[in-house]
C-alpha cells in the first residue's frame, strides 16, 4: 500500500491510540486512572471509539486506494474509507471485549461492543465534516481525491 507523507502521523496517532485502549483493557480495574466516570461506562466506550473512528477516517483518506476492489464497492473514496473505518474499528472493539473477557475483574459485553461500533461512527462523521468544511472553505475545492 502506497503512504502519502502527510498520513503517516495520523496512522502513528491511530496506532498509538488503539494500544492505549488494549493498555485500558488490560487493567482489572480503571479506578484512580482518570478514565472512569461512574454509571457512564457506555458513553466512555463511545467516546473512547469516536475518538478511533476520527483517526481511522482521517488515516485512510489521506492514503491512496489500496486494491481495485474497494474502487468496485463504491464510486467515491470518502464512502469507501469510512466504510472501512467503521469496519475496522467496530472489529477493534469486538477483539477489545474478547479481550476484556480473559482479563480478572472485567467481561464480555455486547452493549459495550455497540457503543464502540457507534462511537466508531461518530468520530467518522466528525471527520467528514472536518473534510468537508476543509474542502469547501478552505481549499476551496470539493472534489474527493481517487
Amino acid at each position: 500500500m502506497k503512504m502519502e507523507k502527510k498520513a503517516i502521523p495520523f496512522y502513528i496517532a491511530t496506532i498509538a491510540y488503539a494500544a492505549y485502549i488494549f493498555y485500558l483493557s488490560s487493567k482489572e480495574s480503571l479506578k484512580g486512572s482518570g478514565v472512569e466516570v461512574t454509571g457512564f461506562d457506555k458513553a466512555n466506550h463511545f467516546m473512547e471509539y469516536s475518538i478511533l473512528g476520527f483517526l481511522l477516517m482521517l488515516s485512510l483518506y489521506l492514503t491512496p486506494y489500496a486494491c481495485s476492489l474497494l474502487k468496485r464497492v463504491t464510486s467515491k473514496k470518502c464512502e469507501g474509507d469510512a466504510l472501512i473505518a467503521w469496519v475496522l474499528g467496530s472489529l477493534y472493539g469486538v477483539s477489545d471485549e474478547v479481550h476484556q473477557h480473559f482479563v480478572p475483574g472485567r467481561t464480555f459485553d455486547i452493549f459495550d461492543m455497540a457503543a464502540d461500533s457507534l462511537g466508531t461512527l461518530f468520530g467518522i462523521a466528525g471527520a467528514l465534516i472536518i473534510l468537508f468544511i476543509y474542502m469547501k472553505f478552505i481549499k476551496g475545492d470539493m472534489e474527493v481525491k481517487d
